[in-house]
């Protein structure tokens, strides 16, 4: 359940500004290393928290 883990990284830095460039660092890691990530699970996630924009960056930034 690897979405969670990212679910739980992106509730962390909306919470704690100060994680955010740690936790993003953690969730990119996370994207290269599982390429069939549920990507549509992650996206509920980061709308929760209003992430969705920082989080396709990362995608981009990632999976290029």
């Amino acid at each position: 359940m690897l979405f969670r883990s990212i679910g739980l990284k992106i509730q962390a830095f909306s919470n704690n500004p100060a994680r955010k460039w740690h936790d993003q660092a953690d969730i990119a890691a996370l994207m290269q290393s599982n390429p069939s990530l549920d990507w549509s699970r992650v996206q509920r996630y980061a709308a929760m928290f209003n992430a969705q924009e920082l989080l396709e960056e990362i995608r981009r930034s990632t999976c290029a």
